[in-house]
């Protein structure tokens, strides 16, 4: 949802997509004035292996963005509902959104 709102120009300061499909409109990301910091999951390649075609798109638009490849972990990691939850690795991906927000929203 987060890649094709950004992708569609939705107005947003920022952005933290967590291991989600890239956009069909892959070119559109390179329009977005959001600071992005893109969440993935090492084990989970069917998304992860689009990284690198979402980071040449968000280096064409010159806005601040991360890209982070949590280790060990799956699709899913965050969700402290389900079998994949990583406490670990998930409050680490927690702490670095709101640090990513703190920094490019409430600037």
């Amino acid at each position: 949802m987060v890649w094709n709102a950004l992708a569609a120009g939705v107005g947003v300061r920022a952005a933290v997509p967590f291991y989600g499909p890239p956009p069909a409109n892959m070119a559109g990301l390179a329009a977005t004035r959001a600071a992005v910091s893109a969440v993935y999951a090492e084990q989970d390649t069917r998304i992860t292996g689009s990284k690198d075609a979402v980071e040449a798109e968000l280096k064409r638009d010159g806005q601040p963005y991360k890209i982070t490849v949590y280790p060990g972990v799956d699709h899913a990691f965050h969700n402290d509902t389900g079998q994949r939850y990583n406490a670990a690795q998930a409050e680490a991906a927690w702490i670095a959104t709101i640090e990513w927000f703190r920094r490019y929203v409430a600037a």
